[in-house]
């Protein structure tokens, strides 16, 4: 009887141990979220676009004619001045005219068993609320 016990047990062990494993290593993928469209020409627009994220985080790439921009990563400390995580923004416009665009805001934390390295956490729903907010906010004011 005490044979079954421990078999059971050593098998549920096992079978969390994968399930645990399996999902510390999986990596979420941030998602798009679209800003509502406007008619405004698309060089208005656009710049509007390119203001509004530099006011968030520094430009690494920014291509008005293939309407792509991605900013470089963002780093963020705790109080004790070590860097708990970070973010960056990346924009593509989905149609001219109408102006519609996506924006993407990925997020790194630290991995808890090798602080050099960062691992992917998905979106980082404060700032992409934000920069949502800002970006509807001046492209429908701005027509």
């Amino acid at each position: 009887m005490w044979i079954k016990a421990f078999i059971f047990q050593s098998r549920l062990l096992i079978t969390l141990a994968i399930c645990f494993l399996t999902a510390a290593c999986a990596t979420p993928e941030a998602t798009w979220k679209t800003v509502p469209e406007t008619n405004m020409p698309y060089e208005r627009a656009w710049a509007i676009t390119v203001n509004s994220i530099a006011q968030h985080f520094d430009l690494e790439s920014s291509d008005a004619q293939s309407g792509y921009l991605r900013t470089s990563w963002k780093v963020t400390n705790s109080f004790l001045g070590i860097p708990n995580r970070k973010a960056r923004a990346l924009v593509r416009v989905e149609e001219r005219k109408p102006f519609r665009l996506k924006v993407k805001v990925e997020k790194q934390e630290p991995n808890p068993w090798d602080d050099t390295q960062w691992r992917v956490t998905g979106d980082d729903d404060q700032m992409a609320s934000e920069i949502l907010e800002e970006l509807s906010g001046r492209l429908r004011s701005a027509k």
